[in-house]
């Protein structure tokens, strides 16, 4: 669904943020609102992270509920990490949690404890309007004209200008080109072949004399120097796998002559090497990472059961862990097991479910 505005808020405050919601689509403004945009079958936390992204403004109906609800700092850590205004519409006279108080202690407030929240809905409606005009011209710019006691509505704020925000890619062709070679023969070989000058200079074949060596050649090879090469290569083509095996392979055949394959052996197995070392300590710390990050998940599950006597719903349960991801940033899935338990997932490297690189944890 295409949307400008994202509206956080407590679910004790839902009759609120249906009213402003409701007023800014009738002005013509897009807006995301939870529960009823979230995709069906798309997980809780995933579609709300997706659903910030894709704003312009975010409305938060900050009241008592709100103020000390760990979704909403959530939601609102969020939007102020990506750089995304954020138009607090205060309902209740409540002084600011200090989460809250760290990313909205510079934004300018919309007061609506005074007289009914329909009252101050269109300000509201309007100073949204205002900052996504901003948004979209690079510049703040006053309103056309306030919104009708009527109902009827200001023009959409324009489009974005062409060459706003666009990345300009600049690619350069590369021309190739063939070079062919010629093989000739020495001044010293031309000079000896038969002319009409020199008819009795040798020819190229009787001319030719035989290659002297001034000491013993070695024709033996160097069998560990190559094994230790092919070795290190297998070894980078399996992530460093094989790697210590050519390392040690190619460091016994620098003992013999010639040493080109062990030399070369030795440079890619240290660096197979060093690349399995590499992934080995990643996959422990990321492992460890996970089972951290779900035991903190399984924490605030039990702790929902603490206060209510019976484990959260899958949709409770995912919006509780909305925010909450494995290592590898993916957000973790919580599933009930019946007839008393629950199940906290975390779909590993891969970033798919039900594989076998899962993490799980059953309570």
């Amino acid at each position: 669904m295409s949307h400008e505005v994202f509206i956080s808020y407590s679910s004790m405050d839902k009759e609120v943020a249906d009213l402003v919601c409701a007023a800014l689509e009738r002005s013509g403004t897009g807006a995301w609102i939870a529960p009823r945009d979230v995709m069906p079958g798309k997980p809780y936390g995933e579609a709300l992270i997706d659903a910030i992204n894709d704003s312009k403004v975010m409305v938060l109906v900050l009241s008592g509920h709100s103020n000390h609800s760990s979704q909403v700092v959530r939601e609102v850590e969020r939007a102020a990490s990506k750089g995304i205004p954020i138009i607090p519409f205060r309902i209740a006279d409540v002084r600011l949690a200090k989460s809250l108080e760290y990313f909205l202690s510079t934004c300018h407030w919309l007061d609506a404890f005074g007289g009914t929240v329909d009252h101050h809905i269109p300000r509201l409606t309007e100073a949204v309007n205002a900052t996504l005009r901003a948004v979209y011209e690079g510049d703040t710019l006053p309103l056309e004209g306030p919104i009708a006691s009527d109902g009827k509505t200001r023009p959409k704020p324009a489009a974005p200008k062409k060459n706003s925000r666009e990345a300009v890619v600049l690619a350069q062709a590369v021309d190739e080109s063939v070079c062919m070679a010629e093989v000739v023969g020495s001044p010293t070989q031309r000079a000896q072949q038969p002319s009409a000058e020199n008819p009795y200079a040798p020819s190229q074949h009787h001319a030719a004399q035989p290659t002297r060596h001034d000491g013993p050649r070695n024709r033996g090879g160097n069998s560990l120097g190559v094994a230790g090469l092919t070795t290190s290569i297998i070894g980078l083509l399996t992530c460093g796998t094989f790697s210590p095996i050519g390392l040690l392979l190619s460091m016994i055949g620098l003992r013999k002559a010639p040493r080109g394959n062990a030399i070369a052996g030795s440079l890619l197995g240290a660096a197979g090497t060093f690349l399995f070392a590499v992934l080995f300590t990643f996959g422990l710390f990321s492992g460890f990472t996970t089972a951290v990050e779900m035991e903190d998940a399984a924490a605030q599950i039990d702790g929902y059961y603490y206060t209510y006597g019976e484990y959260p719903s899958e949709y409770e349960g995912a919006e509780i862990l909305a925010y909450e991801t494995d290592a590898w940033n993916q957000p973790l899935r919580y599933q009930r097991t019946w007839p008393d338990g629950y199940e906290i997932r975390s779909a590993g490297l891969d970033g798919a479910f039900d594989t076998a690189d899962d993490h799980a944890l059953v309570r």
